[in-house]
């Protein structure tokens, strides 16, 4: 089961009507996963090849990899990112224990710049002032004057 929401707290899960259903093995939801000390799937979207231009922060430290947990726990953060699974001895008796499974969610607002700078009344370049955006935006100005 995947989450229907962009960005929203998990407020219950409840499986207990899937898991009664029949030729259901388990329903597993990221409780269960953290339960069972499954870490979040490894990735790294730094390159790897030494050719590559590294990826670093202006003062030299490696930038935040957010971790990505196998099932959704406490919230979700993108459409479509699993929040339960469903193990069953049929594709069609997954599927039916799968639309039994429920799950309270509050929505959140998605991380949107545009509606934080309407709500903060800032621009980037105010608070960065050294925001290369802005660096190359006043050399592409002046080359057109």
């Amino acid at each position: 089961m995947r989450s229907p929401h962009a960005h929203a707290k998990i407020v219950k899960t409840d499986v207990a009507e899937a898991i009664g259903g029949p030729g259901v093995i388990a329903v597993l939801t990221g409780g269960d996963a953290a339960a069972n000390g499954l870490k979040p799937i490894p990735h790294s979207p730094v390159p790897t090849n030494p050719h590559e231009v590294p990826l670093r922060n202006r003062d030299g430290s490696g930038f935040f990899i957010a971790p990505h947990p196998v099932l959704a726990r406490d919230a979700v953060r993108y459409v479509g990112e699993p929040v339960a699974i469903v193990i069953a001895e049929t594709l069609a008796a997954a599927m039916d224990a799968a639309e039994q499974v429920g799950v309270v969610y509050e929505p959140l607002h998605p991380n949107d710049l545009g509606r934080l700078l309407d709500r903060h009344g800032f621009q980037p370049k105010m608070v960065i002032p050294e925001n290369l955006f802005r660096e190359m935006r006043r050399k592409k100005d002046a080359r057109c004057q």
